[in-house]
């Protein structure tokens, strides 16, 4: 009778490591234990989904054994922070969306294609997904990294030879996706401050980051577009890399934000200047 009670302990265990590949055999004789199993395997589907909504990082806090870190999962709070926020979109998406217009399930393949990969190579670099919008992906990466900078820039240009990867390997044309059909990428990084922390109301909230370092970046890809770049960043991201990236200068623009005019120095992401470990 014993033995389903040490079953449920050790799946805990795992679950609290975001571990969920085995679910609970539901095989007692004894009603109060199978109902008790049903709940545990329905409380694991449950995290598992959810897994997918918020950042790991945030799940593991809810799962904690430290009420502290449980509190700070569940409650409003904000502090002050420098981040490198990197948006990632698809040039001219329009038309490759217009080409597959009458296969909507195309479209929707090529978009779960470039999220996943593009989403995994953020997340392999120890950065957050943000946000998704559109074809646009805001992700960032804050100052509890020294990198956070040199990582955000590995990121992108990462991101950027993956996707060219799922049409030149084979991926595109196994998915039954026009051979001929290229997805290529815009990049755009700025560093700055912002407040991060779970912002909303009490009963609908979300972790991330607010503040202008979002919005430069997304003005940035902007720019990316409009001068027909591939991978950007400000004058801040290259000065954080400290000469581990190879960032020549392509342009000044002015931004209006609030109110106020600024300058902003536009450098290419040529390449990095020593491998990263």
């Amino acid at each position: 009778a014993t033995r389903p009670f040490g079953d449920l302990r050790r799946e805990m265990d795992e679950i609290r490591k975001l571990r969920f590949q085995h679910a609970i055999q539901n095989n007692s004789k004894l009603r109060e234990i199978q109902q008790l199993q049903t709940s545990f395997n329905l409380l694991r589907s449950c995290l598992q989904v959810f897994d997918k909504y918020v950042p790991t990082h945030v799940l593991q806090r809810i799962t904690s054994d430290l009420a502290s870190e449980r509190l700070a999962a569940s409650t409003l709070w904000m502090e002050r922070v420098v981040v490198t926020v990197l948006y990632t979109d698809i040039q001219g998406f329009k038309s490759i969306a217009e080409r597959l217009s009458g296969n909507p399930t195309q479209v929707i393949l090529v978009m779960e294609l470039y999220y996943t990969t593009c989403c995994q190579v953020t997340e392999e670099m120890g950065g957050t997904v943000g946000d998704f919008w559109g074809d646009k992906i805001m992700s960032f990466w804050t100052s509890a990294r020294p990198d956070h900078a040199l990582q955000a820039c590995h990121a992108a240009r990462t991101q950027v030879e993956r996707v060219e990867q799922l049409v030149k390997g084979g991926v595109w044309a196994a998915h039954g996706l026009p051979p001929d059909m290229a997805l290529p990428l815009r990049c755009a990084l700025h560093t700055g401050d912002c407040f991060l922390g779970n912002f909303g109301s009490p009963k609908r909230m979300k972790y991330g980051a607010v503040g202008d370092v979002a919005g430069l970046a997304q003005f940035l890809l902007g720019i990316a577009q409009l001068r027909g770049l591939q991978t950007i960043c400000s004058a801040d991201t290259r000065e954080a890399v400290h000469g581990s990236f190879i960032c020549e200068f392509s342009d000044a623009v002015t931004v209006h934000m609030r109110g106020e005019s600024q300058t902003l120095l536009v450098y290419n992401v040529a390449r990095p200047a020593r491998t990263i470990n």
